[in-house]
Order: C-alpha cells, then sequence, then structure tokens
C-alpha cells in the first residue's frame, strides 16, 4: 500500500485532466447493468485523499448527485 496521504499534481495529473475533461458521468450510468446498485472504485492509496478514484468519485457525486462512501481501515 502506498503511504502517500494526499493526492498532489505531477505523476499523472495531464492525464487525469484529460479523462477528466471527457468523462460524462451519465454515460457511465448508461454502461451499468439496469439493477446495478452500488459501484466501487478500488486503488492502491489508503488514503482516498491521495487517490485519482477521489476525483473520479467527485465528479460522479457533484454531477449525479451520488452519495460517497469511502472504506478506509
Amino acid at each position: 500500500m502506498s503511504e502517500r496521504v494526499l493526492y498532489t499534481i505531477g505523476y499523472g495529473a495531464r492525464e487525469m485532466e484529460d479523462f477528466l475533461a471527457t468523462f460524462e458521468p451519465r454515460s457511465l450510468l448508461a454502461d451499468l447493468e439496469e439493477d446495478a446498485r452500488v459501484v466501487a472504485l478500488f486503488c492502491v492509496e489508503g488514503e482516498p485523499a491521495a487517490c485519482h478514484r477521489l476525483l473520479v468519485a467527485e465528479r460522479l457525486q457533484q454531477a449525479l448527485g451520488l452519495e460517497i462512501e469511502h472504506i478506509v481501515p
């Protein structure tokens, strides 16, 4: 598990910005099975604030009003 505790601009930042610029949360919903109720985003980072997935989760929350629950030890 990584020791990083906060996502920082740097490694992979450009790729993530490019992804988020074209990421459409509603298209993700359209790709899910009709009866899907839970979507999980996994990462090796121990802290949600240290991970790219936080950016995706926040985008989903903002666009779709979804509840986000971070599962941490």
